[in-house]
C-alpha cells in the first residue's frame, strides 16, 4: 500500500499559513494563537496580539489593539457560539463581521494544576455561508457600541461620549467646534444629565488637556468660594514643571449659587483671552440661563462673558434611542480591568430599564449598571442582580390608575350644596324658618323663595308668621 504523502509541517503550519483567519484564546482571555489569515484581515501582527487579555470593553480607537481584542474575548460556556464583532484594522478600517467560537478539549497535564479551557476562533464575513449557532443578542449591542465609538472618534475628537439621537449629535458638532476655539461654555439642564462629564470631555480634547481641570462648587461658602476664585482668576504667569499643576479648564458648578458680587469680581479679574496662559472658563446650572438672568440671580454681562456657547442637555427619557448604548458602556466600562467580563443584560432588565424614568438621568443609570456589575456571577446582569435603590424607585413609580372623573355642571354643583345647607340649617332649628334664616345670614323671604326653589315648601304653605 502506497504511503500517503504529508504535507512539511502537517497541521499546526497549515493553520498558521492559511487565509482562512483563525486563533486560539483560553479561558483566562489571553490570545494564544493568530494566523496569517487574521493578519491579512486586521493589519494586526501575532507579536500585537499573542499575550494580550481580551476585555468586553473598547473605545474606538483606530490606534490601539483593544476593538480587535474585544472581538476575540471567549463566551463563558463551553459550547460552540457565534458572535456579531466589530473590527478596527490597523489602518482604522471598520469590519462588521461574525466571531465562531468552538471549545477544544482540555489537555491533560502531569501537574495538578488544570490546563485552562482553550477556543479556536474564525472569523469571517457576514454574509459568509458558515453557521455555527444563532448571533447572540449581547454580541449585537456590543458590536453596535463599537461601531459608534469609532465612529464618533472619526467625525468628532471628544471621547467617551455616546450620541446616536439628533440633538446629542447637534451637540457635539458645536462642542467639536469649541474645542478648537478657546470660547466660555455655559451647560444647561437636569442633574445628572452630564453636564461635567461633557465639561472634562471638551478640556480634554483640547490643546491643554495635560493641565488640570478644576470643578468649583459655587455653593461653598462665601469666603472659601471667594479665596479659590481669587486664586483660579490670578493664575501663574510662569511654567510650572509639572503641566498638569497648571490650571487649564474651570467649571463653575451651580453657578445659579455663585452671589452677585462674586460675579462682578470675575467679571473684572477673569482672564477669557487666549494665550499660552489661558484658561477655558465653564459653567453648569440647573435652570436655563435666561431664568437666571430675568431673576436677578446672574448678571447679564456675566452670561454674556461665561456663557458664549450655550448647551442645553436633554434628560435621558429625551434619548430613548440611546438608553441601550450608554447601559452597555456603562457595563463596559466596568469591565475594564476587571477579572469579571459582562456581556450585557437579561431581558427582563431591559424591560425594567426602558419602563423606568430615570429621575437621576446618567447618573443614576451609571450607579445602577456598576452596582449590578459588582453583584452579578453571571455573564450578563440579571434582574436579581439591580440594586434595591432601582427596585425602590420603580416601585415608588408604579401609581394606581386614577378614578375616573364624574363630569358634573357648575350649577348642579351649587343647587346641591345649596340644598344641603338649606336642610342642615332647618334641622338645627327644628323647623323655625326665622332660626334658619338666621342661621344662614339672609332674610326670611329669601330663604322662603330658596325652598320653594328646592322644593322644600309650597306657597299655599302657611308661613310663619313675623314675631
Amino acid at each position: 500500500m502506497p504511503r500517503r504523502s504529508r504535507t512539511r509541517g502537517g497541521l499546526p503550519e497549515w493553520l498558521s499559513q492559511t487565509e482562512l483567519p483563525v486563533f486560539v484564546v483560553d479561558s483566562r482571555r489571553v490570545v494564544l494563537f493568530f494566523n496569517r489569515g487574521c493578519e491579512q484581515l486586521t493589519g494586526w501582527t501575532a507579536g500585537d496580539l499573542i499575550g494580550k487579555v481580551c476585555e468586553v470593553h473598547t473605545d474606538g480607537a483606530a490606534d490601539q489593539v483593544t476593538t480587535l481584542l474585544s472581538a476575540l474575548c471567549p463566551p463563558v460556556h463551553p459550547a460552540p457560539i457565534s458572535n456579531r464583532v466589530h473590527v478596527l484594522t490597523r489602518e482604522g478600517e471598520s469590519l462588521d463581521l461574525v466571531a465562531h467560537f468552538f471549545p477544544l478539549p482540555p489537555i491533560v497535564l502531569e501537574t495538578e494544576t488544570p490546563a485552562p479551557l482553550r477556543w479556536l476562533g474564525v472569523l469571517a464575513q457576514r454574509t459568509a455561508a458558515i453557521s455555527v449557532a444563532p448571533i447572540s443578542a449581547e454580541s449585537e449591542l456590543h458590536a453596535e457600541l463599537s461601531t459608534l465609538k469609532s465612529d464618533l472618534r472619526k467625525r468628532y475628537s471628544l471621547t467617551q461620549v455616546i450620541a446616536t439621537e439628533s440633538a446629542m449629535r447637534r451637540i457635539l458638532a458645536r462642542l467639536q467646534l469649541a474645542v478648537t476655539q478657546h470660547v466660555t461654555i455655559a451647560f444647561s439642564g437636569s442633574p445628572g444629565t452630564g453636564r461635567e462629564h461633557l465639561a472634562r470631555a471638551v478640556h480634554y480634547a483640547g490643546e491643554n488637556r495635560i493641565r488640570a481641570f478644576v470643578p468649583v462648587d459655587c455653593r461653598l461658602p462665601a469666603e472659601a468660594l471667594s479665596e479659590i476664585l481669587d486664586r483660579l482668576s490670578t493664575p501663574d504667569k510662569v511654567d510650572l514643571p509639572i503641566p498638569v499643576l497648571r490650571v487649564g479648564a474651570v467649571l463653575l458648578q451651580h453657578v445659579e449659587s455663585l452671589p452677585r458680587e462674586l460675579q462682578e469680581s470675575l467679571i473684572r479679574r477673569a482672564d477669557l483671552d487666549p494665550g499660552p496662559h489661558a484658561i477655558r472658563w465653564m459653567m453648569s446650572a440647573d435652570s436655563p440661563f435666561d431664568s437666571l438672568v430675568n431673576s436677578g440671580l446672574m448678571l447679564p454681562e456675566f452670561r454674556d462673558r461665561f456663557g458664549v456657547l450655550e448647551v442645553v442637555l436633554p434628560t435621558l427619557r429625551d434619548r430613548p434611542a440611546d438608553l441601550a448604548l450608554l447601559a452597555q458602556h456603562a457595563l463596559e466600562e466596568c469591565n475594564s480591568g476587571s477579572q469579571k467580563q459582562l456581556t450585557g443584560f437579561s431581558p427582563d432588565v431591559w424591560r425594567e430599564f426602558q419602563a423606568y424614568n430615570w429621575p437621576g438621568q446618567l447618573d443614576e443609570l451609571f450607579a445602577v449598571v456598576r452596582e449590578a456589575h459588582a453583584a452579578s456571577t453571571g455573564p450578563v446582569v440579571s434582574f436579581p442582580d439591580l440594586p434595591f435603590r432601582f427596585r425602590a424607585g420603580k416601585d415608588a413609580q408604579t401609581v394606581s390608575p386614577p378614578f375616573p372623573v364624574q363630569q358634573i355642571s357648575l350649577d348642579d354643583l351649587l343647587l346641591r350644596v345649596e340644598k344641603e345647607q338649606l336642610l342642615a340649617a332647618l334641622e338645627r332649628s327644628g323647623g323655625s324658618k326665622q332660626l334658619a334664616a338666621e342661621f344662614l345670614g339672609i332674610p326670611r323671604a329669601k330663604l322662603y323663595r330658596r325652598m320653594e326653589a328646592h322644593g322644600l315648601w309650597k306657597p299655599n304653605e302657611p308661613s310663619e308668621s313675623s314675631p
